[in-house]
């Protein structure tokens, strides 16, 4: 616990903070929607070619938007490809057209689909067509040999009865059924509605940095808007990583001595980077369901 990756083990690099979506759970609700912007295609190849000198590395090509907004989407993917050796997208799959669906299935190791049960869909989604999204992903997973997939839905007050149908509709379909724990919903990033426990460390700090579109890294994936821990624009990965912000956060989830304004009120602490403990997953032939108290990081 007391030693970190010298490079991340897993970066998020965000395309675009823009998204074509107003989903009600979701926490861009808590922040200024009305900022936009794309990652510069510079910046970009700049952050793989310095990630293709550490290998074993896993980069999620997402965040807060919808990357495939980003205009050269397909260009950032074909260009992580040979320099990422596990390379992860989610998306809601409105955009996901046969185009972009054909590209993507060579070049991702593993997706996740955003999506809801039909009656649900329109409201949660903010009003998109439920059966033209269904068939954006149902093609592309007749095409998807090879690569991890998942479909997810947000546990609120209001799908909790629906996890079933959730799952019965998507289980022999992909290879993992997920249901986030609805979070950040009191405007703290990474709030949960209910107590975990006594609070452990997180391994977050230890081994994941989050770059925005901009450059300016955060802390994680619960990370939405919190004071940036540093900026690649003009200092690699390494340097940013090994510098004091983050040297400071680390030292404050080992010791539990939590003062960070974004760590110190988020309840998604992960004890370990296999399990986070909130939600429900489905996995496997097995389909087995799991408690809200045990969960998987993806």
């Amino acid at each position: 616990m007391g030693s970190f990756a010298v490079f991340p083990k897993s970066l998020i690099i965000e395309p675009t903070i823009n998204c074509n979506r107003k989903c009600p759970f979701c926490p861009r609700t808590n922040y200024d929607a009305r900022k936009h912007g794309f990652m510069e295609m510079g910046l970009f190849t700049r952050l793989m070619d310095e990630i293709n000198e550490h290998r074993g590395r896993t980069v999620h090509l997402f965040r807060r938007g919808e990357s495939l907004l980003h205009p050269k989407i397909i260009d950032m993917f074909e260009y992580a490809r040979p320099r990422v050796d596990d390379l992860q997208l989610t998306t809601n799959a409105t955009l996901l057209s046969r185009k972009y669906a054909d590209a993507l299935v060579r070049l991702v190791d593993f997706i996740s689909f955003s999506i809801d049960i039909p009656s649900k869909f329109s409201v949660n989604r903010d009003g998109d067509d439920y059966e033209r999204t269904v068939e954006n992903i149902e093609y592309f997973l007749s095409k998807a040999q090879g690569v991890r997939t998942q479909v997810s839905m947000v546990l609120t007050d209001h799908t909790e009865a629906e996890i079933q149908q959730f799952h019965d509709r998507w289980k022999s379909s992909v290879e993992r059924v997920r249901v986030y724990s609805q979070h950040s919903a009191d405007g703290h990033y990474g709030s949960l509605p209910y107590d975990r426990g006594a609070r452990r460390t997180c391994m977050k700090p230890f081994s994941e940095i989050l770059i925005y579109y901009n450059g300016l890294t955060g802390r994680c994936n619960h990370d939405w808007n919190g004071k940036p821990l540093g900026d690649v624009s003009g200092r690699s990965i390494r340097e940013v990583w090994e510098g004091k912000a983050y040297e400071d956060l680390r030292v404050q989830h080992k010791t539990l001595q939590i003062t960070d304004e974004t760590c110190k009120h988020c309840d998604s602490w992960y004890p370990n980077m296999v399990e986070q403990g909130t939600g429900y997953l489905f996995e496997g032939a097995a389909e087995q369901k799991t408690p809200v108290v045990k969960d998987t990081a993806l």
